[in-house]
C-alpha cells in the first residue's frame, strides 16, 4: 500500500525518527486492517512514553480523517482503536493515558 508519512507535526523533540517510522509504519498497517481504505497519510500527533496518538487520512478516495492509538508492546506498535469520533471514557477504558489523549 502507499502511504505519505509527515513527521513535521510531532511536538515531542525528543522522539526519535526511527520511532516515529515505526509508529507509523504499525499504525498504516493497522489502519488499513481497520478501515474501507488502502491509502492513507499517516501523521503522528504525539508520542507519550508507550502511547501514540496518529490520524490517518484517506488519499484517493472521499472519506473523513480518524484518530489512531498505538501502544508499544514488548518492542512492538499495536493497534488499541481507531475511529472518527471517541470519547475521553472510551480511551480511559483502553487505559490510554489523558496526556496521550
Amino acid at each position: 500500500p502507499d502511504a505519505m508519512h509527515d513527521s513535521s507535526t510531532i511536538p515531542i523533540k525528543r522522539t526519535n525518527a526511527v520511532e516515529v517510522k515505526a509508529v507509523e509504519d504499525a499504525a498504516l498497517k493497522y489502519a488499513i486492517a481497520n478501515s474501507a481504505f488502502s491509502k492513507l497519510r499517516i501523521t503522528v500527533q504525539k508520542i507519550v512514553g508507550n502511547y501514540a496518538k496518529l490520524t490517518a487520512t484517506p488519499i484517493e478516495e472521499a472519506g473523513d480523517t480518524a484518530k489512531i492509538y498505538m501502544k508499544k508492546v514488548n518492542g512492538k506498535w499495536i493497534g488499541l482503536d481507531i475511529g472518527t469520533s471517541m470519547d475521553g471514557k472510551e480511551l480511559d477504558d483502553l487505559g490510554i493515558p489523558a496526556k496521550a489523549q
